[in-house]
């Protein structure tokens, strides 16, 4: 197994207004520097949480976590958790409601850490 990844990732609503900023030549959309900015602090302030705990409980490796924004409306996020096992998910499950306590997190075990390397 590729024990080089990311451990944890964010994926956030994109708001039209402030986070494209324009389209490139081609017609894809370029994301706004407020966007990147959000997405790398985001996924930054969620490592320096819980990042060490979980490394210390279920390992350094076999797991990841993708945090989804639901909506934009309420702060509702959906971990998506990846880990070698249904034991590891909820020993992640419990450090997350320990250290995140200001979100509305749901929890979805997504299945074995290979899934999450390959998609």
């Amino acid at each position: 197994m590729d024990n080089n990844y990311i451990k944890i990732r964010t994926r956030l609503i994109i708001d039209p207004y402030l986070d494209i900023q324009k389209n490139n030549h081609d017609g894809t959309f370029k994301p706004s520097e407020y966007f990147l900015e959000k997405i790398f602090s985001s996924e930054e302030d969620l490592r320096s949480m819980i990042l060490t705990q979980i490394n210390e409980i279920v390992g350094l490796f076999g797991w990841a976590i993708i945090f989804e924004q639901f909506s934009l409306i309420e702060p509702i996020y959906i971990a998506n958790i990846y880990s070698k096992n249904i034991e590891d998910f909820e020993s992640i499950k419990n450090v997350l409601k320990e250290r995140i306590d200001a979100f509305n997190l749901k929890y979805v075990y997504k299945g074995n850490i290979e899934l999450y390397l390959n998609s």
